[in-house]
């Protein structure tokens, strides 16, 4: 990670072990959403903003025509029965999130990002036609590589 991005995130009192290895994958940094939101959320044209004195709750913000007339509902509110087993998403971790959408959208590099995305896009399925990669996740390694040269 470079170090305007570690400045960045500690900014928002994150220490980046939190985020490193296998740490990315803790349930405080994970959402799930139907694939077309996860592919707005990953190209920086969907994000959540905290609503003033309603805690855990957040208003869905996108960029993206049409998306959000096609929720449910424009806000999200989280719940666990367990916050020590099954913690919430992090505020912290949205707001890192959203500020970066923000800031995606006026400074252009919105588009630059989408293009990497595209390219991923376009790596994979040729990897996966070459049947180079495992079906049961092994060859994730060589992927990541592969992901790394794009």
């Amino acid at each position: 990670m470079n170090s305007l991005c570690m400045v960045s995130i500690g900014i928002f009192g994150i220490h980046m072990k939190e985020l490193d290895g296998a740490g990315i994958h803790r349930l405080e940094n994970i959402l799930t959403l139907s694939p077309s939101l996860h592919d707005f959320f990953n190209q920086l044209a969907l994000w959540l903003e905290a609503v003033d004195n309603q805690p855990k709750t957040y208003t869905v913000v996108s960029t993206i025509s049409g998306v959000l007339e096609r929720l449910p509902r424009r806000t999200v509110t989280f719940t666990t029965p367990d916050p020590e087993a099954l913690p919430l998403p992090n505020p912290a971790y949205l707001a890192i999130h959203a500020a970066s959408c923000r800031v995606a959208r006026l400074s252009g590099a919105a588009d630059y990002v989408e293009e990497l995305l595209r390219e991923e896009e376009e790596v994979r399925e040729r990897i996966e036609r070459m049947g180079i990669l495992a079906k049961d996740g092994t060859s994730m390694d060589f992927f990541e590589r592969c992901m790394a040269a794009v």
